[in-house]
């Protein structure tokens, strides 16, 4: 390679430790005394000096050379989303002209992030996700002052946060989620004032939210949901005017001042106490995810005047009945208060936006009797109301619902006959209404549900012939008619006996 210019040697001396099985690269030949007509390669003005070399996207294999590090006047480094492997090169640490790195998605590349990348002071942009990085975040990462973008997330990383990172005041976009991160967060974060994105979910981060990050105005997105933070969520961060996102731990009353926020996410941590009032000022909210915590009171009337598209506040210990105003001012399609101690009725006015697509009551102390404007809702899909106290029937408004593919009420004191129109929700998948105490017969129309997969009637007051078809519905998995006194039980096991041998197999039909 006698007279051939630097920077030709280094990509030639890169291309023998690729695997190139698309023959993307060659057009890297020895014979041309400049590289840059080269495919994924950009020169300076001089047509000698490499600045930048894209290669993402190319089904490469093989390691990278360490005689990148060679490249001095390189700008710009992309591999993204090829099947690279060995480690990150500790050479590229001397291209003191980069600005941008980005190695994500190359899931085979291992080992850790080399301290030698906190050398470059110009990187305005680094991009490590998705591969298989151990080891820690380097504490010379605080060096990057003209670092604006750093997306370390979907790694094996350990250690904690490096408190230098609140060195990088230009910061824009820092995401670490889904590592084995531990230790608290760092209150130097709070000086990196241009913060708009900080993910730090799926970790093992402990201690609290810093209060300096009440002093992060740009913030737009805030995730620390999945990790081991307690204590209060600080005041401090009602100051967020900006914040659009939040997925966190608590719920204090100074949320109600994000005037802006969409989306308030605080699933699955151990809150306690009861949720504020204040957080019907939010009125930009669509999302309120409150589910699988230690909640306790009422669900306030103020966020019940909220037009909030989905409320999941399942699974805590909420009580006293839903706020009236619940359905009449809001747009709701999915409204789940699953596992609570809810108590009151059914409000008939739940069925009011016309959207309603999911409605989850389940477990819970509901009374009364199911209003026939909630059963007719011709949006609704999913309508769940096991473990209640409810009474009355089914309403007959049922066989509007031309959508509906889950109904589920087992364990109420339902009675009178199951409504004949059944049959016309076609949709109908799982029909699940056993220990209530309907009476009457089976309706003929079930036989009609071509969708049906588990129709559980056990342990009502039923009797007369079963409807022979249902043994051949073809989708139908389980059954379960046993604790009823139903007759022509053989007839429909003859059926079931010839045409579904795979029910009996698998042990899903129950008829005494």
């Amino acid at each position: 390679m006698r007279g051939l210019s630097p920077d030709v040697k280094t990509l030639l001396e890169m291309k023998r430790f690729l695997i190139d099985s698309g023959g993307m690269l060659n057009s890297w030949n020895s014979s041309d005394e400049s590289p840059c007509g080269w495919y994924g390669v950009a020169c300076l003005a001089d047509s000698l000096s490499v600045n930048s070399l894209n290669l993402s996207h190319n089904n490469l294999s093989g390691t990278i050379s360490p005689s990148i590090g060679k490249l001095s006047l390189l700008k710009r480094f992309d591999v993204r989303y090829n099947n690279i492997s060995g480690t990150l090169p500790k050479e590229l640490g001397n291209c003191s002209q980069l600005e941008y790195v980005a190695f994500g998605w190359n899931t085979l590349i291992s080992g850790t992030i080399p301290r030698e990348f906190g050398q470059l002071s110009k990187l305005s942009f680094l991009r490590l996700s998705a591969l298989r990085l151990t080891g820690d975040i380097p504490q010379e990462f605080g060096n990057l002052t003209s670092l604006r973008y750093l997306y370390l997330n979907y790694n094996i990383l350990s250690g904690q946060i490096p408190s230098s990172l609140g060195d990088i005041s230009g910061l824009i976009k820092l995401s670490l989620w889904g590592n084995k991160l531990s230790g608290p967060l760092p209150a130097s974060l709070g000086s990196c004032k241009n913060l708009t994105y900080i993910l730090l979910e799926d970790n093992r981060l402990e201690g609290g939210i810093p209060a300096s990050f009440g002093q992060l105005e740009n913030l737009v997105n805030f995730y620390v949901t999945s990790n081991k933070l307690t204590g209060q969520i600080p005041k401090e961060l009602g100051r967020l005017s900006a914040l659009y996102d939040l997925e966190l731990g608590s719920t204090p009353e100074e949320l109600g001042r994000l005037s802006a926020l969409s989306t308030l996410d605080l699933y699955n941590n151990t809150l306690t106490g009861q949720i504020p009032s204040e957080l019907g000022n939010c009125t930009q909210l669509t999302y309120l995810i409150l589910g699988e915590n230690e909640l306790t009171g009422s669900i306030p009337s103020e966020i019940a005047h909220l037009r909030l598209l989905n409320k999941y506040l399942d699974s805590n210990l909420l009580t006293g009945p839903l706020p009236p105003e619940l359905g009449l001012h809001s747009n709701l399609i999915e409204f789940q208060i699953t596992d609570n101690q809810i108590s009151g009725k059914i409000l008939a006015e739940l069925y009011h936006s016309g959207f309603l697509m999911f409605l989850l009551l389940n477990s819970n102390l509901i009374h009364g009797e199911i209003p026939p404007s909630v059963a007719g809702c011709q949006s609704l899909q999913v309508f769940r109301f096991d473990g209640n106290r409810l009474t009355g029937t089914i309403p007959k408004e049922i066989s509007r619902n031309k959508v509906i593919y889950w109904l589920s009420g087992s364990y109420n004191n339902l009675t009178g006959e199951m409504p004949s129109g059944l049959g016309s929700c076609r949709n109908l998948s799982r029909i699940v209404l056993s220990h209530n105490r309907f009476n009457g017969s089976i309706p003929s129309s079930i036989s009609q549900l071509s969708q049906l997969h588990f129709l559980h009637l056990s342990a009502n007051q039923l009797s007369g012939i079963v409807p022979a078809r249902i043994g051949i519905l073809p989708l139908l998995f389980e059954l379960d008619l046993s604790g009823n006194r139903l007759t022509g039980v053989e007839t429909i096991f003859a059926r079931v006996y010839t045409g579904r041998a795979d029910l009996l197999a698998a042990g899903s039909v129950k008829f005494f």
